[in-house]
């Protein structure tokens, strides 16, 4: 399965409809080569080969897609708050984002990005309430922290305003994120 032209490296992942496999896939081969804002479902279910009625089945639209196909990513951002280091996941990612820096550039800005961040700040917000006893407010701060400046750094680097190598990067937003989710679980 691809997500946004990232091969899954677990095999363990369960294996889902071949048709919402398709719809991944066509959406991911279709942000790779195109702007997001320059196709719709439309290109999305012909390029799957599939029927209106089948996209709708599996995604609310769009942006459920996009979400869904990042749910990876996010995954691999949030867990950075509780992890004794910079994961091989991160690291691939990172790598990724670097080899498709054009299409992150685009992904990681504007209207998508707020959405990106948004979802990282769900899945942040459910970490934080299962490891942390803090108020919810708190925790609602510190996952908007987080997910902000992990954006703002990756959104930096594929624009080329930092230099850095992806080890580098991958350090520096594991070491961000550690650093406020440490400081949430002492709190406790």
């Amino acid at each position: 399965m691809t997500y946004v032209g990232l091969p899954r490296r677990d095999a363990s992942t369960p294996s889902q409809p071949a048709a919402r496999q398709a719809l991944l896939g066509a959406f991911a081969k279709l942000a790779l080569s195109r702007r997001y804002r320059d196709f719709g479902v439309e290109a999305i279910i012909r390029s799957a080969n599939v029927a209106r009625s089948t996209f709708y089945y599996h995604f609310s639209g769009k942006d459920d897609l996009l979400l869904q196909n990042l749910q990876p990513f996010i995954a691999t951002l949030a867990d950075m708050a509780f992890a004794v280091g910079p994961s091989d996941e991160l690291q691939h990612w990172v790598e990724h984002i670097w080899q498709q820096r054009s299409t992150a550039c685009r992904l990681l800005d504007g209207p998508t990005g707020r959405k990106i961040e948004a979802a990282l700040v769900e899945r942040l917000n459910q970490d934080f309430e299962g490891k942390c006893h803090t108020a919810r407010s708190h925790q609602n701060l510190l996952a908007h922290q987080i997910a902000g400046a992990s954006l703002s750094l990756l959104k930096a680097w594929v624009a080329h305003r930092v230099t850095a190598a992806p080890s580098d990067i991958a350090h520096s937003l594991w070491l961000g994120a550690a650093s406020i989710g440490a400081g949430a679980v002492e709190r406790q």
